[in-house]
């Protein structure tokens, strides 16, 4: 069974700046979530645990992760995956 070991990853602040840019950060909570980096000892294979951003303007969420993996610290494949939930009264 291979060791794991657990990396936190600060939240990257190009990031940070872009959303705040783009956002009205008066009247939203924006909350940003660090990601992790997860390595499996003795393979080749590292997952990250994907940075998030979560969005909220009263009742009403949006969350915005990103993830990968990564084979010997060269990207295989990358994305933004964007899940909306909304709660409470519509």
């Amino acid at each position: 069974m291979p060791k794991i070991e657990v990396k936190d990853l600060g939240f990257p602040v190009s990031i940070k700046q872009r959303v705040e840019k783009y956002l009205p950060t008066k009247s939203l909570d924006i909350t940003y979530i660090k990601g992790q980096l997860i390595s499996f000892k003795g393979t080749n294979i590292d997952v990250i645990n994907p940075y998030k951003i979560l969005v909220k303007k009263y009742r009403k969420e949006l969350m915005l992760s990103v993830m990968g993996i990564i084979m010997k610290m060269k990207l295989q494949y990358f994305y933004i995956q964007l899940r909306i939930r909304l709660s409470g009264n519509q």
